[in-house]
């Protein structure tokens, strides 16, 4: 059989979902890495023809070409082999479905950024301000792709403007709480979502539930606080594919640092001169 081509980034939450289901199904594919900070490549205009969205992941398989996280999923569960991720049973896949959607509910890309602080916080919102500049320039380059990255633009500029409105990111928060109840709850009940077997839904939350803990919010579940999601936390990070899709759970301290100075390099260079000058003075009126 044909193996699928992934485009994907390493640290992109639906990139590791779709990763975590290629494993899960036990899946070989063509990997297909982008660099989305020193090129942008998800904005180039090749791979804007691939995903109008200009995100990762997308996709591509005999003549089909996917660019939605969810659809990929079940696309991968209907056309290969290996365990089942959709529940054929009526009732099972429903329940399935009402998780799917709840996750769905959840502004993961807002509340990632929003979440951060500091230099962390800043860094992110650079990336998302250089990207917006790149869509800007782009679109007047391919005139015939002016309205996708305008739509792109709008995109991150909301993105932008949520995480830095502390009142959404707080409901944001109150919401993912309240979801986490729910999950605590079926979990008591039954060892997986959707009933005894594992499915999409428990690959949805299994990321969502390592992006949390990677934004240092696992107290959420753990010592006690959600007993029945640190346990389902704990089972799914010691399936084999957990590693092999490279869920990631922390941040690289090098990585901060160098994204730091790379999207706030203009600021500290202003922030130079400003302190250089202003010693000028003083050394002067002295």
């Amino acid at each position: 059989m044909k193996k699928p081509t992934l485009y994907y980034h390493p640290s992109s939450f639906e990139s590791q979902i779709v990763k975590l289901a290629l494993a899960e199904k036990g899946v070989a594919f063509t990997p297909r890495p982008l660099d989305l900070e020193s090129k942008s490549e998800h904005l180039k205009p090749w791979y804007l023809e691939l995903n109008r969205e200009a995100e990762v992941p997308t996709l591509q398989h005999k003549d089909m070409t996917l660019g939605e996280m969810v659809t990929i999923c079940v696309y991968i569960n209907n056309n290969f082999p290996g365990p089942m991720l959709v529940p054929i049973r009526g009732s099972e896949r429903e329940e399935m479905e009402e998780w799917v959607r709840l996750f769905q509910q959840f502004p993961h890309q807002e509340f990632s950024i929003g979440v951060l602080r500091g230099p962390e916080k800043r860094t992110e919102l650079g990336k998302l301000r250089q990207w917006i500049k790149t869509t800007e320039k782009l679109g007047d380059k391919h005139a015939e792709l002016d309205v996708r990255y305008q739509h792109t633009q709008s995109k991150y500029e909301k993105w932008a403007s949520l995480a830095e409105d502390d009142r959404f990111i707080s409901r944001a928060k109150t919401r993912i709480e309240k979801s986490l109840d729910l999950l605590d709850r079926r979990l008591k009940q039954s060892r997986w979502l959707a009933g005894n077997d594992y499915s999409l839904a428990d690959t949805l939350w299994t990321v969502l539930l390592a992006r949390l803990h990677y934004l240092g919010l696992s107290s959420l579940w753990a010592n006690g606080a959600r007993p029945n999601v640190d346990s389902f936390y704990q089972r799914v990070r010691a399936r084999s594919s957990f590693s092999k899709a490279r869920i990631q759970t922390t941040r690289s301290p090098f990585n901060k640092v160098l994204l730091f100075f790379k999207y706030n390099w203009e600021n500290l260079v202003l922030a130079g001169i400003v302190m250089g000058t202003g010693m000028g003075l003083m050394m002067s009126a002295q």
